[in-house]
């Protein structure tokens, strides 16, 4: 994706754009980790599924618990 959006955006206009969008990106991986790591302390039972199966209650679940997470975290920075 990252990719993609320099190819087809950012690089026809900008580089300092390119480089706003790769630290973005950054920043999104980094609280996905972030979120999973917590998630995996706070509930021993939830663990990152492997596959993600678009319909699977159990992938579902999981994706639901680490947005509510990483949205409480969000609240409380702000």
């Amino acid at each position: 994706m990252h990719n993609r959006m320099c190819t087809e955006y950012y690089q026809s206009r900008s580089i300092c754009l390119s480089s706003a969008l790769h630290g973005h990106f950054v920043d999104l991986y980094g609280s996905f980790k972030l979120g999973i790591r917590h998630l995996s302390v706070e509930d021993k039972e939830k663990k990152c599924p492997v596959d993600f199966v678009e319909g699977d209650v159990s992938v579902d679940e999981y994706v639901e618990s680490l947005n509510n997470l990483l949205c409480s975290m969000l609240r409380n920075t702000i």
